[in-house]
């Protein structure tokens, strides 16, 4: 499934509820109910969902562009961009 929209929606708060961080852990207050293949959110904790619901960032890797030198080559870069450290 794809979640897109403009900023302010509610987009990251969808993803939190999907995966059982509301209320667990950004805590709130969830009306209504969530449920994810039969388990309700409420009362299965995220590690409880984790084999279900998985996200994706805009940036799967947010931390690459940090940890290269500002002097390395581009080239370096290309080839060693998606490379685990």
């Amino acid at each position: 499934m794809l979640l897109a929209g403009p900023s302010g929606v509610g987009k990251s708060t969808v993803l939190g509820a999907v995966s059982g961080l509301v209320p667990h852990f950004t805590g709130g207050t969830l009306r209504g109910r969530v449920t994810v293949a039969g388990r309700d959110t409420r009362t299965h904790k995220p590690r409880e969902l984790a084999d279900v619901v998985g996200t994706v960032g805009q940036d799967p890797c947010p931390t690459s562009s940090r940890t290269r030198s500002r002097t390395s080559s581009p080239t370096a870069w290309s080839r060693s961009a998606w490379r685990r450290p």
